[in-house]
């Protein structure tokens, strides 16, 4: 990746937040508060009527844990780094994860972008944020809606009967009838070497899901083959929730059974007797989406913007993935609101149709300009930071150019007694544009949850004390970084 080349500049000269134009400040991720004399100084959302009080100190001196905070009142703002950490309530946050859970629950069990459900969700968040006092921007755009419609999977013989099974996320539609089910010589069928050089004309392939490939290439290897379809087995018991990742002109109709209808399936495979059919429908249409923006502004335009993703996959509701990330952004752009005034804004952005290809991020990213792009001092992405599993760390995520964005992270996370590692992620969340576009990017995230993108994705894989701990994180890197440029690049 090319050394970033975004600079927050140490002394810059006051700019009213209110001079922005609306364009600008929508394409910024910023919401320009109701119209201000340009000659005063913007004072930021002030709920309940409060007035905005005097910037509080630059720099944070160490924050106690949370175990060691009094309870906030919840009445006043938080203008130093040490109040907006204090600030952080457990209770709000726990009430953000069971309102976006009953959105799931009401709406099919998911939120997936294009559906009620995560219009319900855009519905919640900019309720939440009109509240605190912002003035609520939204920025539609077009993108590209997948949905597997009908589907079928029958084993026609030996012993027919239907299966079970899931559609692998991004499967092309398919259409196969009495096609034979055929198995490679190595399980992984990660190359054609595996498959023997087997012409697979008109069969349906049969892989394991374990293997050192992609479920994309294990497809795209089968197709190559000839194959019409792929069904891909877990390598342990129980349903298999997968995705293709990205869809793709090489990919074949693909699903996914579990580890005990795989093996019975490759002993038929095994016998060259098992036929099957396998039908998936999809349907690929535009749809209009929304990213929900706000800003708290300050008296620079150079800004630190905080994002996290709205929607969920259609497997489940999403609840780790990714209402702890919206929770942890709604509560500091709660306690955030009405200090100041600050030096630098700060934007909280909500992005849909992360899910379906980081659509939401790449569309904001997209419409800025390069100058508009150089404002932008640091992105900070919240994606799953809340893991049940204590094994699993919550994470810094590394290489943002911004050594010290990460140090505030990370020394805060440990402070409250967080097992945490500096480090690069694996995969891909809304911080890839960002970072495609030489703006620095960072964010707190984990990555080893066995219920991601499945059912059971729900409140009981949910630590809502770990959330406090990484909201508290959030919370110490914009209390210090809305007035102190120079702790970026600090080692």
């Amino acid at each position: 990746m090319p050394e970033p080349r975004r600079t927050l500049r140490s002394a810059l000269p006051p700019a009213p937040a209110a001079a922005l134009s609306l364009l600008t400040a929508l394409t910024l991720g910023g919401c320009v508060p109701a119209a201000q004399d340009p000659g005063q100084t913007p004072t930021g959302p002030t709920p309940n009527g409060q007035a905005a009080a005097p910037s509080g100190q630059t720099t944070a001196p160490a924050v106690p844990n949370a175990s060691e905070t009094a309870e906030p009142s919840g009445t006043g703002p938080a203008d130093t780094p040490e109040a907006l950490v204090a600030a952080v309530r457990q209770d709000a946050l726990r009430e953000d994860l069971e309102a976006i859970e009953r959105i799931a629950r009401e709406n099919g069990g998911h939120r997936a972008s294009g559906t009620p459900g995560a219009d319900a969700t855009v519905e919640y968040v900019v309720a939440e944020l009109e509240e605190a006092g912002y003035e609520v921007q939204l920025q539609p755009f077009e993108g590209t809606y997948r949905e597997n419609t009908a589907h079928a999977f029958t084993l026609r013989g030996p012993a027919p009967r239907s299966l079970d099974y899931t559609v692998l996320r991004y499967s092309p539609a398919i259409t196969a009838q009495n096609a034979p089910l055929r198995a490679p010589a190595v399980a992984d069928g990660c190359s054609s070497a595996d498959w023997g050089g087997a012409d697979l004309t008109g069969a349906i392939a049969l892989v394991s899901v374990a293997g050192d490939c992609s479920l994309s290439t294990k497809s795209a290897v089968a197709r190559s083959a000839g194959a019409v379809g792929v069904v891909v087995y877990n390598d342990a018991d129980g349903p298999l929730y997968a995705s293709l990742g990205y869809p793709h002109e090489d990919h074949a109709g693909t699903v996914a059974v579990s580890g005990e209808l795989g093996r019975d399936l490759l002993a038929a495979a095994r016998t060259g007797q098992a036929r099957v059919d396998l039908r998936v429908d999809e349907k690929v249409e535009q749809r209009t989406f929304v990213n929900v923006l706000a800003e708290a502004p300050g008296r620079s335009q150079d800004a630190v913007l905080v994002g996290a993703h709205l929607d969920s996959v259609p497997f489940g509701p999403g609840i780790h993935d990714n209402a702890t990330g919206v929770a942890a952004v709604l509560e500091i752009a709660r306690r955030a609101a009405g200090s100041g005034p600050h030096e630098h804004p700060v934007r909280f952005a909500l992005w849909s149709a992360e899910e379906i290809g980081l659509q939401g991020s790449r569309h904001y990213v997209d419409a800025l300009t390069d100058a508009e792009a150089q404002r932008i001092a640091l992105y900070v992405n919240v994606d799953m930071v809340a893991p049940v599993d204590t094994d699993d760390p919550v994470r810094v995520l590394a290489d943002s150019g911004r050594p010290g964005a990460e140090r505030l992270l990370a020394d805060q996370l440990r402070r409250d007694g967080e097992t945490t590692a500096v480090t690069e992620s694996t995969g891909w969340s809304d911080f890839g544009p960002f970072r495609w576009a030489d703006i620095p990017a960072t964010g707190l995230f984990s990555e080893d949850d066995a219920a991601n993108h499945t059912p059971d994705d729900g409140p009981q894989n949910v630590s809502v004390e770990r959330l406090e701990r990484s909201t508290r994180a959030l919370g110490h890197l914009v209390g210090v970084l809305r007035d102190d440029a120079s702790a970026l690049t600090a080692r």
